[in-house]
C-alpha cells in the first residue's frame, strides 16, 4: 500500500517539481527521499522547522 501511495506522489512531483517537500514525519521523509532519489528528481525533503530556520538571520542551518 505504501509503495502505491509513493508512486502516486512521485507522479505528481514529476508533473510540477517543487524545490522542497516538507514533512514532519521521519518515516514519510525517508520514504519520500528514497522515492525522489530513485526517480532522479532534484527535490529536497526536509522538516518545516529546518526550512524556517534557514530564513532566520545569522542561522546557518545545514542543508542535508
Amino acid at each position: 500500500l505504501s509503495a502505491a501511495l509513493l508512486e502516486a506522489k512521485i507522479a505528481q512531483l514529476r508533473q510540477s517539481p517543487p524545490h522542497f517537500v516538507l514533512t514532519t514525519n521521519t518515516g514519510c521523509a525517508l520514504q519520500l527521499a528514497s522515492g525522489i532519489l530513485d526517480a532522479g528528481l532534484d527535490i529536497e525533503v526536509c522538516h518545516p522547522v529546518d526550512l524556517i530556520a534557514r530564513q532566520l538571520p545569522g542561522t546557518a542551518a545545514p542543508k542535508p
